[in-house]
């Protein structure tokens, strides 16, 4: 009779114990999940390099998540009745990493009203492939009468300033050497 109680304590126990362990792992499953998704890149873009009439040239791209590599950009803009593509290769960027994406002809996709997509293909931590589409388009933000504001980092301002009293100084000592 006792081994009988015996079993039946262990069986319970065993039973117990599996119920546990299960909540165990679905909790270590979503941590995991959790901790995969930081590890990601999160790409993004800002406007760059202003134009005293209030447009802008170039994009900046900018990672806020995981280190990113091998990173393949292909990117198509189009204008009223012009469409371009330019492609362009970073060798990595780690998290807030920033490059300059060069694409010339942008004052007169905005102007005109136009789209830009932005494929981005690269490797991330794990050397798993990634892919991230971002697309602005122009005539939409146009038609909801918005205006795209000025984003800099303080940096930024300071470098530009200081480029703005070089440029001045430089043209009082020219007004003055005459």
């Amino acid at each position: 009779m006792a081994n009988y109680f015996i079993q039946i304590i262990t069986l319970i126990s065993v039973v117990a114990l599996s119920i546990i362990t299960y909540f165990y792992l679905n909790e270590t499953r979503a941590i995991r999940k959790v901790t995969e998704l930081s590890v990601l890149p999160a790409f993004s873009l800002i406007p760059d390099t202003w134009d005293l009439g209030g447009g802008f040239q170039f994009f900046e791209i900018i990672n806020s998540g995981g280190n990113a590599k091998e990173i393949s950009i292909d990117i198509r803009t189009v204008e009223t009745s012009a469409q371009s593509e330019f492609k362009f290769y970073i060798l990595s960027l780690n998290k807030n990493g920033t490059a300059l994406i060069p694409t010339t002809n942008l004052p007169g996709v905005i102007s005109n009203e136009g789209s830009f997509s932005l494929n981005i293909s690269c490797k991330d931590i794990n050397n798993e492939e990634f892919k991230d589409t971002l697309t602005l388009d122009f005539a939409t933000i146009k038609k909801q009468d918005r205006e795209i504001v000025y984003q800099t980092d303080p940096l930024n301002s300071i470098a530009e300033s200081l480029k703005w009293i070089k440029n001045n100084l430089n043209n009082i000592r020219s007004q003055y050497k005459r």
